[in-house]
Parts: structure tokens; C-alpha cells; sequence
């Protein structure tokens, strides 16, 4: 069947249609680890008034007798720590070359392999530090 009717047009929908937005939820509090209590958080900002020059040099003599006292106290740690390790490692290469008795010589390498192992373990971790900047 052919017809010269027109097919009929469907209805204009009209204006398109948009979603409403949905309405925005107020930020939650922050929660307690407690329940029922409500936990506020607050923001202070300290302000002092500017040093005097006495004031500045004394906190500078202060800071620097601290950062003196702090690298003595380092530096004498790791002399004597070296002095002790030196002791040890002599005794026990004296011990490795001198002695035949089976157990002293087990003593003096066991002694030797972990002040070894103690010594890379720093160099290791000293390299680690002063790449992450501590």
C-alpha cells in the first residue's frame, strides 16, 4: 500500500530539559572517638613582638653554645666508640694470627664479622640519612 499521506509527525517535546542539581550537603564535623562529644577544631596564631637587638644576641649565644655543646657531645661518642672498636678489631687480629686454640679463634672471627657488619651497616645508613636530609 502506497499512500500520499504524510506520516504523521511526532509532538515537539518542547525546551530540553536539564537535571536539577542536587542540593549540596553541609560539610561533616569532625568525629569523635567518644561518642556523643563533638569535636571542634580551632586555629590559634601566635604573634610576639619584634626582639631587641640584646634580646636577638643573646638568643644567638644561647643557639650557638647549644649547636657547640651538641657537636662535642657527637664527636666524643664516636672517639670513643672508635677507640673501643679499634681495641676489639686489634685484639682479636692479634688473637687470628698468634693463637691455634679453636675457641678463640671462633671468638676473634665472630668479633671481626660484626664489627664489620656494624661498620657498613653506619655507612650505609649515613649515606641513607644525608640523602633524605635528616
Amino acid at each position: 500500500m502506497s499512500s500520499d499521506a504524510p506520516e504523521p509527525v511526532p509532538p515537539d517535546p518542547g525546551p530540553e530539559k536539564k537535571p536539577r542539581p542536587k542540593p549540596r550537603k553541609p560539610p561533616k564535623a569532625a568525629e569523635s572517638a567518644v561518642p556523643g562529644e563533638r569535636v571542634e577544631t580551632r586555629t590559634e596564631t601566635k604573634s610576639s613582638p619584634p626582639e631587641s637587638p640584646t634580646e636577638r644576641a643573646s638568643r644567638l649565644r644561647r643557639e650557638e653554645r647549644r649547636e657547640a655543646n651538641d657537636i662535642f657531645n657527637e664527636r666524643a661518642v664516636l672517639v670513643t666508640a672508635l677507640v673501643v672498636v679499634g681495641v676489639i678489631g686489634l685484639s682479636s687480629l692479634g688473637i687470628l694470627l698468634v693463637s691455634r686454640r679453636p675457641e678463640l679463634l671462633n671468638w676473634a672471627t665472630a668479633s671481626l664479622s660484626s664489627m664489620l657488619t656494624g661498620c657498613l651497616g653506619y655507612l650505609v645508613g649515613k649515606r641513607e640519612s644525608s640523602k633524605t636530609g635528616k
